[in-house]
């Protein structure tokens, strides 16, 4: 009997430390991630003050080229950063603007379906601007285990003046681009690139295109 009774404290001890190993190693994953976090916030800051610094000396060869005064070199607006609007989406129908890409070389009916995309440079102040510079839209759909190219078009300097729309008091870029075939219903990811000819910087930035809500 004794011994019988003196197992159920044991049986309770042994689950409470179990427990508290549970705890433990919830908590060691917990700062551990913090710390992941926080390297990684520390790179990121880097990243920023390299890419500041590369700015500002661009800046100061663009001024010197031009014979602007030290003083006034953070008026001169620079690209550093590209925007997808909020206004990009999937559309119902077929590609209406007149300089849309051409339609699949196969012959292939497009779906009824196409991608309306507005992209924006922004310099360092976050305004949008005009710049000169290739541009590259890719469209994946990431439904599945792998990305599907769902196309990819590219635009250099001379083609994408052509693209360039101002209205509503803000400037951008404005693409229709076909479909292969019927997107996913999650939507299609839009990943683009901009190389700037004035700096020689890339910028990049990635959306997801969704059709509207009912």
């Amino acid at each position: 009997m004794m011994r019988a009774v003196a197992a159920i404290p044991l049986c309770a001890l042994l689950a409470l430390a179990g427990c508290r190993d549970d705890r433990e190693i919830r908590l060691m994953e917990q700062q551990a991630r913090i710390v992941q976090l926080q390297v990684e916030n520390q790179r990121l800051g880097q990243e920023l003050t390299a890419t500041r610094s590369e700015r500002d000396a661009l800046k100061a060869e663009l001024a010197a080229a031009r014979g602007v005064p030290t003083g006034e070199l953070k008026l001169v607006p620079l690209a550093s950063r590209l925007q997808i609007n909020r206004y990009s989406g999937l559309r119902p129908g077929q590609p209406q603007l007149s300089d849309s890409p051409t339609t699949q070389p196969d012959g292939d009916a497009l779906p009824d379906v196409f991608a309306r995309v507005y992209v924006q440079v922004l310099d360092q102040d976050g305004f949008a601007i005009r710049a000169a510079g290739r541009l590259s839209l890719s469209l994946f759909d990431l439904s599945g285990s792998s990305p599907h190219s769902m196309g990819a078009y590219d635009f250099p300097p001379d083609r994408l003046a052509g693209h360039y729309r101002s209205s509503l008091g803000t400037e951008f870029y404005a693409f229709d681009l076909p479909l292969p075939a019927a997107p996913p219903q999650e939507g299609v990811t839009l990943r683009i690139r901009f190389d700037d000819l004035l700096t020689g910087r890339t910028l990049d930035a990635q959306g997801l295109l969704k059709l509207p809500t009912q």
